[in-house]
């Protein structure tokens, strides 16, 4: 069974999405300004700047706040959201493009590489081994990505049911760090957030899920219709058979940088350790 997001689904998905989308990305937000916090307390000065999975553009936004002389090319898979971004930005060094993200590259290199979470609806190996050919030596690639216990109490409440994929599939923190290692990325910091978000209801969540794009876009998802037996069962299961008032799900998100560099690594094997992405200071600057 393919676990991975099908691109046309997904886009879909985001084109749908983009009226109600900035009512609904609040957590999308909270960890874009963490993520541009961090970041602020970086000595970089990128020339060229790519926010890939820009979605409406705020992330494009804060970077041209941060980095003013910059030139951020802002790519999106969905044609709605880049064409609503065009007309609430209108930022002179923001330039924005629909492109698949999975297959797209600069024409010229650059020296940094954004994204929010978006590459979650992609396929982790080839999407990083796109990136690290569209940095300039030492640039920097600074994402974030959902986390294997993302949404686990809905996987969880689906598992006792069926064996269909439910929730996107995510790659523990050890196994990025190994795949980005493999891929000649180094100085690979990573850190994680786990958020529990209350929803006043079933329908609030299910409801806040599509309008953010959210919703299972997976090859390996249940294709047919969900018959009314079933989705009792599961709401059973996710409100372990209390009221689903105040439900309560888990969010948990990967913040990961690392550098493009060719220097050779060291011939002795070292264990990776991970480091809180509050000290990224004295390790990328240096």
């Amino acid at each position: 069974m393919d676990p991975f997001p099908n691109l046309i689904h997904t886009k879909r998905r985001f084109d749908l999405a983009t009226d109600n989308f900035s009512e609904a990305d609040y957590f999308y937000q909270a960890v874009r300004e963490n993520l541009i916090e961090r970041i602020g307390e970086l000595a970089l000065t990128p020339k060229n700047i790519i926010d890939l999975g820009c979605g409406l553009g705020e992330s494009s936004l804060n970077l041209s706040q941060l980095f003013p002389s910059s030139n951020i090319t802002a790519i999106d898979r969905s044609e709605e959201m880049i064409a609503l971004a065009k007309k609430i930005n209108r930022n002179s060094k923001i330039s924005f493009s629909r492109h698949d993200l999975e297959n797209w590259t600069p024409e010229q290199n650059v020296d940094l590489i954004f994204s929010n979470l978006a590459l979650s609806w992609s396929h982790p190996e080839k999407i990083f081994k796109n990136l690290f050919k569209s940095l300039n030596e030492n640039g920097l690639l600074i994402v974030t990505l959902f986390g294997e216990e993302n949404l686990k109490e809905i996987r969880n409440a689906w598992a006792q049911i069926d064996n269909y994929i439910h929730v996107h599939p995510a790659l523990a923190a050890d196994d990025l760090v190994r795949l980005l290692s493999d891929l000649h990325f180094q100085d690979i910091v990573i850190d994680q957030d786990k958020f529990k978000i209350e929803f006043s209801s079933i329908e609030k969540l299910f409801k806040d899920l599509g309008n953010s794009g959210g919703r299972n876009c997976s090859n390996g998802r249940n294709k047919g219709l969900t018959s009314i037996s079933r989705w009792a069962r599961f709401i059973k299961n996710l409100t372990k058979n209390g009221p689903p008032q105040g439900l309560e799900v888990t969010t948990h998100c990967i913040y990961i940088i690392a550098k493009k560099s060719h220097r050779p690594k060291p011939k002795t094997e070292r264990k990776i350790d991970y480091i809180s992405v509050d000290s990224i200071v004295n390790q990328l600057t240096k």
